[in-house]
């Protein structure tokens, strides 16, 4: 709504039904609820220092799947050998092996390249 010149926004928290895929405006604690989230997101976000805080404590909770995700151990399918090498303590990764990762993501060309390349190998 534009009043005085000013842009004057006001936010309906909805929810959507599973089975129906109906959205409905939420109501009472609900909606309460879903407006907490959404000024202590907000809070984060206005907070340089805290959506640092917040980055640190993601990566911290996400570290070991994304590793794993990098690991050639991710391809193997016998589970009874995936497990033999997990209780062995055996990663197939070292700081080598992720810097040519990270470089592969950090740098744009290699990103395209190896997107490009990646796509063309999943099309065969």
């Amino acid at each position: 709504m534009i009043k005085d010149g000013n842009i004057r926004t006001h936010l309906y928290p909805v929810k959507q039904n599973k089975q129906s895929s109906q959205i409905l405006i939420s109501n009472g604690e609900e909606k309460d609820r879903t407006l907490e989230r959404i000024h202590s997101f907000n809070n984060i976000i206005n907070d340089e220092k805290k959506v640092f805080n917040e980055w640190n404590s993601y990566l911290n909770e996400n570290s070991n799947n994304y590793l794993n995700y990098w690991s050639p151990l991710s391809y193997v399918n016998n589970r009874y050998i995936k497990s033999i090498l997990r209780r062995l303590n055996f990663n197939f990764y070292n700081k080598k092996t992720l810097s040519l990762f990270l470089n592969l993501i950090r740098c744009e060309a290699h990103a395209d390249m190896s997107k490009g390349i990646i796509k063309r190998y999943i099309k065969k």
